[in-house]
């Protein structure tokens, strides 16, 4: 049995099946989980966020016309509500009050389960690795990270990418090479520093 496209999903959205918005929800709710955790670094914002982007998408069914991938769509609408709440006066007074409210994910269930488990030394430098690779996304400019999240975290092409941050792809290539440059001077910084504590 051949699989429901996406765009298949959204027409049926439209005619207000909503057992097609459930099924919508449920494919891409993981990658969108992780993709706004990591853009955010906070699980509890990052739920709230990923519901109110599900929510935009189903209001905005009656008007939607597929003319690509519906994935670029759902990472455009999930990326500017991202950049507009980083950017709300009152985002960092709403951080806090929902981290008290929610203890943060486990780790696990925002990453991929390796069938081989690590050792517990492994899981502990894993951990302290997974903790600083996140600080440091999110000291990367908004763009940036967006861009190397959507391109690393989500497998996009460069086009798509350019789609969802309304650039050229030249700019979208740029972005990314300035991300990883960037995080790759940090690491070997912290590396270094790692390595001096006795």
């Amino acid at each position: 049995m051949q699989e429901i496209s996406d765009n298949a999903l959204m027409e049926a959205i439209k005619r207000g099946e909503r057992a097609a918005f459930r099924r919508l929800f449920q494919r891409h709710l993981g990658p969108l989980q992780r993709f706004v955790y990591r853009f955010v670094g906070s699980a509890a914002v990052a739920e709230e966020m990923v519901q109110e982007i599900f929510f935009k998408i189903y209001r905005a069914a009656p008007a939607y016309e597929p003319r690509g991938l519906f994935t670029t769509y759902l990472y455009r609408v999930a990326t500017n509500h991202c950049l507009n709440e980083l950017r709300r006066a009152d985002y960092k007074q709403r951080t806090d009050s929902l981290e008290q409210r929610q203890e943060q994910f486990p780790s696990g269930a925002w990453e991929p389960q390796d069938e081989q488990s690590p050792s517990p030394d492994e899981q502990l430098w894993l951990g302290h690795l997974t903790a600083q690779l996140q600080e440091f996304l999110l000291e990367l400019p908004e763009r940036q990270r967006a861009a190397l999240l959507l391109y690393s975290l989500e497998s996009q092409a460069y086009q798509e990418i350019a789609e969802v941050l309304d650039v050229s792809v030249s700019a979208v290539k740029s972005m990314i090479h300035r991300a990883r440059q960037s995080l790759r001077q940090r690491f070997e910084v912290w590396n270094g520093q790692a390595e001096e504590t006795p």
